[in-house]
Protein backbone atom coordinates (compact mmCIF):
# COMPACT_ATOMS: atom_id res chain seq x y z
CA UNK A 1 0.00 0.00 0.00
CA UNK A 2 1.22 3.51 -0.78
CA UNK A 3 2.86 5.46 2.05
CA UNK A 4 3.29 9.15 2.85
CA UNK A 5 6.74 10.75 2.93
CA UNK A 6 8.02 14.20 3.88
CA UNK A 7 10.95 16.05 2.33
CA UNK A 8 13.62 16.89 4.90
CA UNK A 9 16.77 18.94 4.28
CA UNK A 10 20.15 18.94 5.97
CA UNK A 11 21.45 22.14 7.60
CA UNK A 12 22.65 24.60 5.00
CA UNK A 13 19.73 24.25 2.62
CA UNK A 14 19.30 27.77 1.23
CA UNK A 15 16.40 29.98 2.18
CA UNK A 16 14.23 30.12 -0.93
CA UNK A 17 11.04 32.15 -1.19
CA UNK A 18 7.97 29.90 -0.86
CA UNK A 19 10.09 26.82 -0.14
CA UNK A 20 9.53 25.74 3.45
CA UNK A 21 11.49 22.67 4.49
CA UNK A 22 12.84 21.36 7.76
CA UNK A 23 16.48 22.46 7.71
CA UNK A 24 18.09 20.73 10.67
CA UNK A 25 20.04 17.63 11.60
CA UNK A 26 18.39 14.49 10.28
CA UNK A 27 17.56 13.13 13.74
CA UNK A 28 15.49 16.22 14.58
CA UNK A 29 13.84 16.32 11.15
CA UNK A 30 12.92 12.65 11.26
CA UNK A 31 11.46 12.92 14.75
CA UNK A 32 9.27 15.80 13.57
CA UNK A 33 8.10 13.92 10.47
CA UNK A 34 7.21 10.85 12.49
CA UNK A 35 5.36 12.89 15.12
CA UNK A 36 3.33 14.58 12.39
CA UNK A 37 2.18 11.25 11.02
CA UNK A 38 4.44 10.60 8.04
CA UNK A 39 5.51 7.04 7.32
CA UNK A 40 8.76 7.95 5.54
CA UNK A 41 11.12 10.78 4.73
CA UNK A 42 12.83 11.83 1.51
CA UNK A 43 16.28 13.16 2.33
CA UNK A 44 17.63 16.18 0.44
CA UNK A 45 21.24 15.33 1.09
CA UNK A 46 24.00 17.92 1.27
CA UNK A 47 27.58 16.86 0.58
CA UNK A 48 27.46 13.05 0.71
CA UNK A 49 31.17 12.91 1.57
CA UNK A 50 30.48 14.77 4.82
CA UNK A 51 27.19 13.10 5.66
CA UNK A 52 26.70 11.22 8.95
CA UNK A 53 25.05 7.97 7.83
CA UNK A 54 25.08 6.50 11.35
CA UNK A 55 22.96 9.40 12.68
CA UNK A 56 20.42 8.82 9.92
CA UNK A 57 20.30 5.09 10.60
CA UNK A 58 19.68 5.58 14.30
CA UNK A 59 16.95 8.18 13.70
CA UNK A 60 15.11 5.92 11.26
CA UNK A 61 15.17 3.03 13.72
CA UNK A 62 14.30 5.13 16.77
CA UNK A 63 11.30 6.72 15.04
CA UNK A 64 10.15 3.58 13.18
CA UNK A 65 10.06 5.43 9.88
CA UNK A 66 11.22 4.56 6.34
CA UNK A 67 13.71 6.32 4.10
CA UNK A 68 11.89 6.71 0.78
CA UNK A 69 14.90 7.90 -1.22
CA UNK A 70 17.91 10.19 -1.34
CA UNK A 71 17.19 13.40 -3.26
CA UNK A 72 20.25 14.96 -4.95
CA UNK A 73 18.79 18.45 -5.49
CA UNK A 74 21.15 20.13 -3.01
CA UNK A 75 24.17 18.99 -4.97
CA UNK A 76 22.94 21.39 -7.66
CA UNK A 77 21.42 24.19 -5.59
CA UNK A 78 24.02 24.28 -2.79
CA UNK A 79 27.22 22.72 -4.15
CA UNK A 80 26.70 24.08 -7.68
CA UNK A 81 27.37 20.73 -9.36
CA UNK A 82 25.80 19.46 -12.59
CA UNK A 83 25.89 15.98 -14.06
CA UNK A 84 26.29 17.63 -17.46
CA UNK A 85 28.45 20.73 -17.81
CA UNK A 86 30.75 22.38 -20.37
CA UNK A 87 33.64 21.74 -17.97
CA UNK A 88 34.32 18.00 -17.77
CA UNK A 89 36.04 18.40 -14.41
CA UNK A 90 32.73 19.62 -12.94
CA UNK A 91 30.98 16.57 -14.41
CA UNK A 92 33.62 14.28 -12.94
CA UNK A 93 33.12 15.71 -9.44
CA UNK A 94 29.33 15.54 -9.82
CA UNK A 95 29.44 11.89 -10.89
CA UNK A 96 31.73 11.01 -8.01
CA UNK A 97 29.30 12.68 -5.57
CA UNK A 98 26.40 10.79 -7.19
CA UNK A 99 28.22 7.50 -6.71
CA UNK A 100 28.75 8.37 -3.04
CA UNK A 101 24.98 8.95 -2.76
CA UNK A 102 24.47 5.54 -4.36
CA UNK A 103 26.79 4.00 -1.75
CA UNK A 104 24.67 5.53 1.02
CA UNK A 105 21.42 4.45 -0.63
CA UNK A 106 22.68 0.89 -0.98
CA UNK A 107 23.61 0.82 2.71
CA UNK A 108 20.14 2.09 3.66
CA UNK A 109 18.17 0.04 1.09
CA UNK A 110 16.64 2.89 -0.86
CA UNK A 111 17.23 4.53 -4.25
CA UNK A 112 18.66 7.85 -5.45
CA UNK A 113 16.54 10.51 -7.15
CA UNK A 114 17.92 12.82 -9.86
CA UNK A 115 16.08 15.96 -10.95
CA UNK A 116 17.72 19.37 -10.81
CA UNK A 117 21.10 17.72 -10.36
CA UNK A 118 21.30 17.00 -14.09
CA UNK A 119 21.72 20.75 -14.70
CA UNK A 120 20.69 22.81 -17.74
CA UNK A 121 21.54 21.84 -21.30
CA UNK A 122 24.98 22.75 -22.65
CA UNK A 123 25.01 26.29 -24.16
CA UNK A 124 25.50 26.64 -27.93
CA UNK A 125 24.83 22.94 -28.49
CA UNK A 126 21.67 21.25 -29.76
CA UNK A 127 19.44 19.73 -27.07
CA UNK A 128 20.17 16.29 -28.53
CA UNK A 129 23.82 16.75 -27.53
CA UNK A 130 22.87 17.37 -23.87
CA UNK A 131 20.46 14.46 -23.86
CA UNK A 132 23.12 12.12 -25.21
CA UNK A 133 25.64 13.41 -22.66
CA UNK A 134 23.19 12.95 -19.81
CA UNK A 135 22.26 9.47 -21.06
CA UNK A 136 25.91 8.42 -20.94
CA UNK A 137 26.23 9.69 -17.37
CA UNK A 138 23.11 7.79 -16.33
CA UNK A 139 24.36 4.59 -17.97
CA UNK A 140 27.54 4.84 -15.90
CA UNK A 141 25.61 5.61 -12.69
CA UNK A 142 23.06 2.84 -13.27
CA UNK A 143 25.79 0.27 -13.83
CA UNK A 144 27.48 1.38 -10.60
CA UNK A 145 24.15 1.27 -8.72
CA UNK A 146 23.34 -2.19 -10.05
CA UNK A 147 26.62 -3.53 -8.69
CA UNK A 148 25.57 -2.07 -5.33
CA UNK A 149 22.10 -3.62 -5.49
CA UNK A 150 20.18 -0.38 -5.82
CA UNK A 151 18.75 1.96 -8.47
CA UNK A 152 18.00 5.47 -9.64
CA UNK A 153 14.90 7.48 -10.41
CA UNK A 154 14.90 10.35 -12.90
CA UNK A 155 12.55 13.34 -12.55
CA UNK A 156 11.52 15.60 -15.45
CA UNK A 157 11.49 19.21 -14.24
CA UNK A 158 9.44 22.15 -15.50
CA UNK A 159 10.92 24.68 -17.94
CA UNK A 160 11.10 27.46 -15.33
CA UNK A 161 13.65 25.45 -13.33
CA UNK A 162 15.61 23.68 -16.10
CA UNK A 163 15.59 24.19 -19.84
CA UNK A 164 15.36 20.61 -21.10
CA UNK A 165 13.64 17.29 -20.38
CA UNK A 166 10.52 18.95 -19.02
CA UNK A 167 7.61 16.66 -19.93
CA UNK A 168 6.74 13.14 -18.85
CA UNK A 169 7.22 11.89 -22.41
CA UNK A 170 10.70 13.43 -22.55
CA UNK A 171 11.58 11.73 -19.28
CA UNK A 172 10.41 8.39 -20.64
CA UNK A 173 12.62 8.95 -23.69
CA UNK A 174 15.68 9.36 -21.45
CA UNK A 175 14.88 6.19 -19.50
CA UNK A 176 14.51 4.29 -22.79
CA UNK A 177 17.80 5.70 -24.10
CA UNK A 178 19.60 4.53 -20.96
CA UNK A 179 17.99 1.10 -21.12
CA UNK A 180 18.83 0.10 -17.55
CA UNK A 181 16.42 -2.06 -15.57
CA UNK A 182 17.30 -0.24 -12.33
CA UNK A 183 16.29 3.21 -13.65
CA UNK A 184 12.74 4.48 -13.20
CA UNK A 185 11.00 7.84 -13.07
CA UNK A 186 9.90 10.22 -10.36
CA UNK A 187 6.72 12.01 -11.37
CA UNK A 188 6.14 15.37 -9.69
CA UNK A 189 2.53 16.57 -9.87
CA UNK A 190 3.53 20.23 -10.03
CA UNK A 191 5.88 19.70 -12.97
CA UNK A 192 3.30 17.55 -14.77
CA UNK A 193 0.62 20.18 -14.16
CA UNK A 194 2.81 22.85 -15.78
CA UNK A 195 4.22 20.85 -18.68
CA UNK A 196 1.77 18.11 -19.75
CA UNK A 197 -1.57 18.43 -21.49
CA UNK A 198 -3.35 16.04 -19.13
CA UNK A 199 -1.98 14.88 -15.79
CA UNK A 200 -3.97 11.66 -15.67
CA UNK A 201 -3.10 10.66 -19.21
CA UNK A 202 0.60 11.31 -18.54
CA UNK A 203 0.66 9.17 -15.39
CA UNK A 204 -1.21 6.36 -17.14
CA UNK A 205 1.21 6.59 -20.09
CA UNK A 206 4.18 6.28 -17.69
CA UNK A 207 2.76 3.37 -15.69
CA UNK A 208 5.69 1.09 -16.53
CA UNK A 209 8.25 3.79 -15.67
CA UNK A 210 7.02 5.40 -12.45
CA UNK A 211 9.09 4.54 -9.37
CA UNK A 212 8.32 7.45 -7.07
CA UNK A 213 5.77 10.28 -6.73
CA UNK A 214 6.17 13.87 -5.56
CA UNK A 215 2.79 15.07 -4.35
CA UNK A 216 1.47 18.61 -4.13
CA UNK A 217 -1.52 20.51 -5.42
CA UNK A 218 -1.54 22.38 -8.73
CA UNK A 219 -0.20 25.54 -7.07
CA UNK A 220 2.44 23.56 -5.12
CA UNK A 221 0.59 23.84 -1.85
CA UNK A 222 0.41 20.59 0.15
CA UNK A 223 -2.24 18.03 -0.77
CA UNK A 224 -5.34 18.22 1.40
CA UNK A 225 -5.27 21.93 2.14
CA UNK A 226 -7.93 22.50 -0.52
CA UNK A 227 -5.96 25.21 -2.26
CA UNK A 228 -5.46 23.95 -5.81
CA UNK A 229 -7.33 22.07 -8.49
CA UNK A 230 -6.14 18.45 -8.38
CA UNK A 231 -8.71 15.72 -7.74
CA UNK A 232 -6.63 13.63 -5.33
CA UNK A 233 -9.25 10.93 -4.93
CA UNK A 234 -9.27 10.31 -8.67
CA UNK A 235 -5.47 10.47 -8.71
CA UNK A 236 -5.07 7.83 -5.98
CA UNK A 237 -7.55 5.62 -7.83
CA UNK A 238 -5.41 5.95 -10.95
CA UNK A 239 -2.23 5.07 -9.05
CA UNK A 240 -3.89 1.93 -7.72
CA UNK A 241 -5.09 1.12 -11.25
CA UNK A 242 -1.56 1.28 -12.70
CA UNK A 243 -0.16 -0.80 -9.83
CA UNK A 244 1.81 1.94 -8.09
CA UNK A 245 2.79 0.91 -4.57
CA UNK A 246 5.44 3.46 -3.62
CA UNK A 247 5.67 6.71 -1.67
CA UNK A 248 3.74 9.96 -1.95
CA UNK A 249 6.35 12.54 -0.98
CA UNK A 250 5.37 16.05 0.13
CA UNK A 251 7.61 19.09 0.38
CA UNK A 252 5.34 21.62 2.16
CA UNK A 253 6.36 24.09 -0.53
CA UNK A 254 4.57 27.48 -0.33
CA UNK A 255 3.17 26.95 3.17
CA UNK A 256 4.59 28.63 6.24
CA UNK A 257 2.58 26.84 8.95
CA UNK A 258 4.89 23.82 8.95
CA UNK A 259 3.29 21.78 11.69
CA UNK A 260 -0.30 22.45 10.64
CA UNK A 261 0.43 21.71 6.98
CA UNK A 262 2.41 18.57 7.75
CA UNK A 263 -0.24 17.05 10.00
CA UNK A 264 -3.05 17.98 7.61
CA UNK A 265 -1.46 16.56 4.47
CA UNK A 266 -0.16 13.39 6.18
CA UNK A 267 -3.62 12.65 7.58
CA UNK A 268 -5.39 13.54 4.33
CA UNK A 269 -3.21 11.29 2.17
CA UNK A 270 -3.12 8.35 4.60
CA UNK A 271 -6.89 8.37 4.97
CA UNK A 272 -7.39 8.60 1.21
CA UNK A 273 -4.93 5.78 0.50
CA UNK A 274 -6.59 3.51 3.07
CA UNK A 275 -10.13 4.35 2.01
CA UNK A 276 -9.49 3.65 -1.66
CA UNK A 277 -7.41 0.56 -0.87
CA UNK A 278 -10.38 -0.84 1.06
CA UNK A 279 -12.74 -0.02 -1.79
CA UNK A 280 -10.32 -1.65 -4.24
CA UNK A 281 -10.21 -4.81 -2.17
Amino acid sequence: MMKTALFIATPGFPEVKYVHLYRDTVDKNIALAADQGFEAVELLISDPDAFDVSLLKRALIDNKIDLACINTGQLYTVLGLNLIHPDKSVMDVALRKLKKCIDIAAELTCFVGIGLFRGPCIPDKPISYSKALFTDVLKDACAYAKDKGTGLSFEPTNRFELNFINTTAEGMEIVDMVGADNLGMTLDLFHIYLEDRNMFESIAMAKDYVKHMHFSDSDRWPAGLGHGGIDFKALIRLLYAIGYDGYLAEGLVRYEGFDEAARTTASFLKNLVRELHSNKA
